[in-house]
């Protein structure tokens, strides 16, 4: 066997079998596309809403710093009804920051979920601690 028959033996055949394989989404690829494609459908439903958050703000650029919000005209943000003024929304991307959750649904969120409240309290802990913290 010479160097080209080796060549396309060796390396070239089994690289275009593995070029042909990745090359076609699989249906677990499809499947995730899928779920993407109904939580956006979803989203959109939620905050179109009658007591959505679009429909009860509406769409108002906010510019940065200090930014106040109620139906009065002396807000930045004036609103058709509600209280002549609900309070002050700052926007300072210094302050901004995205979870890692936020980037992928791989890593672990520090954000509760909404499931993730109890209807009673918890007590615990000690209450008759007698040491000294050092």
């Amino acid at each position: 066997m010479n160097l080209s028959d080796c060549f396309v033996k060796n390396i070239l055949i089994p690289m275009l079998v593995l070029a042909c394989a990745l090359g076609h989404p699989s249906r677990a690829d499809e499947s995730y596309a899928h779920s993407i494609e109904s939580w956006w459908a979803e989203r959109a439903v939620r905050l179109t809403k009658a007591d959505g958050w679009l429909t009860l703000i509406g769409l108002h650029y906010l510019r940065e710093g200090g930014n106040t919000v109620g139906r009065s005209a002396e807000n930045t943000i004036v609103l058709a009804a509600g209280p002549a003024r609900i309070g002050t929304v700052v926007l300072d991307f210094n302050l901004a920051t995205n979870p890692p959750c936020a980037f992928t649904p791989f890593a672990t969120c520090p954000l509760p979920p909404k499931q993730n409240h109890l209807a009673i309290a918890v007590a615990a802990g000690e209450k008759a601690y007698r040491g000294a913290h050092k």
